[in-house]
């Protein structure tokens, strides 16, 4: 096999990976609704710093360094996208309920 062969094979394998990862990150931000239906009908604040907190310690336990710093950057972007998501919910779910 050669390099350009190898290289292809690599990013197949990476394609397949993203697939995955893709819809663990449908299920993810499906729950994400949930929390944010909850937290509106309790009056709980989206951002939850003790949350991220053990989320990142979670992730990165037991990585090296490097990989350690890349989940969480990875993870600190798919909570910011959560925060927003549920936001862009409750927004919503108030504004339909006032038009009721």
């Amino acid at each position: 096999m050669n390099n350009k062969e190898k290289l292809t094979l690599y990013r197949q394998n990476i394609d397949g990976l993203d697939e995955k990862i893709k819809k663990l990150l449908v299920e993810r931000m499906e729950i994400v609704k949930s929390v944010a239906e909850y937290k509106r009908e309790n009056n709980i604040e989206i951002f939850q710093a003790g949350r991220e907190e053990d989320v990142l310690k979670k992730i990165t336990a037991g990585c090296d360094e490097s990989l350690s710093d890349a989940l969480t950057l990875i993870y600190k972007a798919i909570m910011n996208a959560s925060k927003e998501y549920q936001q862009k919910h409750i927004s919503a779910e108030i504004i339909n309920s006032e038009d009721l």
